[in-house]
């Protein structure tokens, strides 16, 4: 990384550097309409692109960026998830021919009227018990 913290990189014909970087930050950053707005993904491609081609120099660039490791460590994990979750999704999408198919029958309901239809009994598991004493006082267990 030269002194004046700019590098010239080239990815894709185009130069990203750590000042237009850190510019296209900054002008995001004043634009953003909530302050825990999370970071667009071009940018977060630019600042991965920048880390990547000057190994060692990870925590130069993230303060030149004023970005910090757990929001890096974040969006990595984050890419990560959304990688594995598109090769599972790729996995997903083989032929129906593989699979195995059974038919599920529902039971037919019952054709009898509704007022024919017989009480259902509810079940209690309380139990009220009444004792008397012979002076008239009563004593309830439940």
């Amino acid at each position: 990384m030269s002194q004046d913290n700019v590098t010239q990189i080239s990815k894709h014909k185009s130069n990203l550097t750590l000042a237009n970087v850190g510019a296209a930050i900054n002008a995001w950053r004043q634009t953003r309409k909530r302050t825990n707005e999370k970071m667009p993904d071009y940018l977060w491609d630019q600042v991965l692109t920048l880390i990547q081609t000057e190994p060692g120099f990870d925590s130069k660039i993230l303060a030149a960026l004023g970005v910090t490791r757990p929001q890096l460590d974040a969006e990595k994990q984050r890419r990560q998830c959304q990688s594995l979750m598109s090769s599972s999704e790729k996995k997903a999408s083989s032929p129906v021919d593989e699979l195995d198919f059974c038919e599920v029958k529902k039971e037919p309901e019952p054709s009898y009227p509704l007022a024919y239809k017989p009480a259902e009994a509810f079940a209690t598991t309380t139990s009220v018990v009444e004792l008397y004493r012979k002076d008239g006082a009563l004593i309830k267990y439940q």
